[in-house]
């Protein structure tokens, strides 16, 4: 690492996230650029970028506003024309509303982009709050758990085992006293090393260093595409309800049989359930081959039913019968789910 030594805190609670970026830079001696003055920008990533050569030999403290990405800010950091390098991402979260945060169904506008309506206007663009709260606890390499006291010891033990499963890369600390200066010193850490539990989960090297009997995890795998009615189903019907405990997080990548040339990115946090295609269709010939690669997704929760929940699954998935039938016949069900965009082609 070359440059100014930077640490990120981020957090989707904006005051408790503030109070410990003021502390962390006065304890560290650092500079510290608020969310506050970034977040009066069109482009925070960009603006900080520029700013931190500015910054003193001993450091910056880069306090993100809550939407903006922080996988864009890493990124835009490590670029070799970069002046800053990363050297540690503290997510801040308020343990008596964390779980509320990641079930929020809340919305906020992240950006405008270009509309037909009419021709030559703009839209706004919005981005459910929890999915900023997945991706933060995420992408951290220290979870940072303020406002802890309240809750009961079993409730405090089985919110450091989700976070843990949510992120089994981060080291999750307890804030003592908002009065003083921050408990601990967060860990350096390649951002690269960096692992959200669901890709952890996928690719079979999930252990979480803090576990707790009522907080668990399934690997879904399956072959067969989703039937897109039964799916549709599931998800509003049974799993938003609790049929199979809390889902707190899931995510991966799954196929419809509707759109079976097409794998899907799912990106669920809570009461919101994001599909979007990863990449353009391909040919309706080869729908059957690719359907061979397709459910793979990760799921996180509080008393969670993983048996019930893979059943449920299953039942979702294209019988032998339907398999059978093919993608033209798949391509007349009936399908729920909104219209895709089309995904740009790689470069």
């Amino acid at each position: 690492m070359s440059g100014v030594d930077v640490t990120v805190v981020v957090g989707t609670c904006a005051h408790e996230r503030t109070d410990y970026a003021v502390r962390l830079a006065a304890a560290t001696r650092r500079a510290l650029f608020p969310s506050r003055r970034l977040a009066t920008t069109t482009d925070p990533i960009g603006t900080a970028v520029s700013l931190l050569p500015w910054a003193q030999s001993s450091g910056a403290i880069v306090e993100l506003p809550t939407t903006a990405p922080l996988d864009d800010f890493v990124t835009t950091a490590a670029h070799p024309s970069s002046a800053c390098g990363v050297s540690s991402i503290i997510c801040v979260a308020d343990a008596m509303h964390l779980i509320d945060d990641l079930r929020s169904d809340t919305y906020a506008v992240t950006k405008l982009v270009p509309s037909d309506d009419p021709p030559g206007s703009m839209s706004r663009e919005h981005t459910a709050v929890a999915l900023f709260t997945a991706r933060q606890l995420e992408g951290a390499s220290t979870v940072v758990l303020v406002n802890w006291q309240g809750l009961a010891t079993p409730n405090l033990t089985s919110l450091v085992a989700l976070v843990s499963h949510l992120n089994p890369t981060a080291e999750v600390m307890l804030d003592a006293d908002p009065l003083r200066e921050p408990s601990g010193v967060p860990r350096d850490v390649d951002p690269a090393r960096i692992t959200a539990g669901w890709a952890a989960l996928l690719q079979g090297r999930h252990r979480p260093p803090h576990t707790d009997r009522r907080i668990g995890a399934l690997h879904y795998a399956q072959l067969r595409p989703f039937h897109p009615t039964r799916l549709r189903s599931l998800l509003d019907d049974r799993l938003d309800p609790r049929e199979f405990g809390t889902v707190i997080r899931s995510a991966g990548f799954c196929r419809i049989a509707t759109r079976a040339s097409v794998l899907a990115r799912w990106d669920h946090v809570g009461q919101v359930c994001s599909i979007e295609p990863t990449a353009t269709p391909h040919a309706p010939e080869t729908a059957v081959r690719l359907a061979a690669t397709g459910q793979d997704l990760a799921f996180f929760g509080i008393d969670l039913r993983a048996d019930a929940l893979r059943i449920a699954l299953d039942e979702a998935a294209l019988t032998d019968a339907e398999l059978t039938d093919g993608p033209l016949a798949w391509a007349a069900y009936a399908d729920p789910f909104p219209a895709w965009k089309p995904a740009a082609r790689p470069r």
